[in-house]
């Protein structure tokens, strides 16, 4: 059976034909580099993360976070920006720096054989009592409080990830999500510390019981037999409750296919290349490109964005 990452399930819960156009047929919009803001923003600061934890420098950190996010692709995006990342990396080494002495590094995820693994940001060992824990970093634009943490109760990205991490390393103490919010602020509030930009970082562990475990892997391969189905059968059901934050309305709406109707989507899509890069994500550029793989097109900044670090 086909491996499959957590991604590519929720995509296909949410709706089969939009998991074909995305993930199948690899339909990018071609003027979707705002759109892809809050995707790169993460995966820069995932990058500066990974220094972190294999023992590097905040300078180095930083500077992998400014390679991977060079051009701001949200003008309008105050709280994600190249500068805020530099800072929020400082903030956030000497936020947890105390916390962060008690864990043994024991894995950083790497890009496998098997493309579609599933494997948390970092695996730990805490250096008292010896006991394993996974860790996945998420950045959001929202506040940590009780509404964000609701979504993670119950979650199948975090139970998959522990019946991994159970099948690698044997008992796991917990999983925890490693929270880092942006925010930008006009004025302040009881829930914004200031105005302007400030960031906040917190952490909750996760378990889950055996039977939570079985359930999340019966059903896992449940969705993947319907994913192959659709796969030999050429039909992908839809979900019209989800078509209004669709990037591919402009495709169902008229009721094209990219069999009979190619040429009037590449209007406004175009196709990216199938090699796979980071994140769940291929290569952001045009399918048979020229020269090495990038995450991200390269877009016509106006300004050059003076950085200080």
């Amino acid at each position: 059976m086909t491996a499959y990452s957590n991604s590519q399930l929720q995509s296909y819960k949410n709706c089969p034909l939009q998991w074909r156009l995305y993930w199948d047929l690899r339909l990018r919009r071609l003027d979707d580099e705002v759109g892809d803001h809050h995707l790169r923003y993460g995966h820069a600061i995932h990058k500066g993360l990974e220094v972190v934890y294999r023992g590097g420098t905040l300078r180095e950190a930083q500077d992998a976070f400014l390679a991977h996010y060079p051009v701001q692709l949200d003008p309008n995006d105050k709280a994600k920006t190249r500068q805020n990342g530099i800072t929020c990396l400082a903030e956030y080494v000497k936020r947890w720096s105390a916390e962060d002495r008690v864990w043994r590094v024991l894995e950083i995820e790497t890009r496998s054989d098997d493309p579609w693994s599933v494997k948390p940001d970092i695996v730990l060992e805490h250096v008292e009592h010896g006991g394993v824990y996974l860790m996945d970093h998420k950045t959001t634009g929202q506040y940590i409080n009780y509404k964000y943490w609701e979504r993670f109760e119950p979650n199948s990205q975090i139970t998959h990830y522990l019946d991994y991490g159970i099948s690698k390393w044997g008992p796991i103490e917990g999983f925890i999500i490693n929270a880092i919010s942006f925010r930008w602020n006009e004025r302040a509030s009881k829930n914004a510390p200031r105005a302007g930009f400030w960031c906040n970082f917190e952490r909750q562990t996760f378990n889950r019981k055996r039977e939570q475990l079985d359930y999340e892997r019966r059903s896992r391969a449940d969705w993947i037999a319907d994913i192959e189905r659709s796969r030999t059968t050429g039909f992908y059901r839809t979900n019209t409750d989800a078509c209004w934050r669709c990037q591919y309305r402009t495709i169902c709406s008229p009721g094209w296919t990219w069999e009979d109707d190619r040429e009037l989507i590449e209007i406004q899509y175009y196709q990216a290349c199938d090699a796979l890069m980071a994140d769940d994500e291929h290569c952001a550029l045009p399918d048979g490109h020229d020269g090495e793989h990038a995450v991200t097109r390269q877009v016509d900044a106006p300004a050059e964005i003076e950085v200080e670090v």
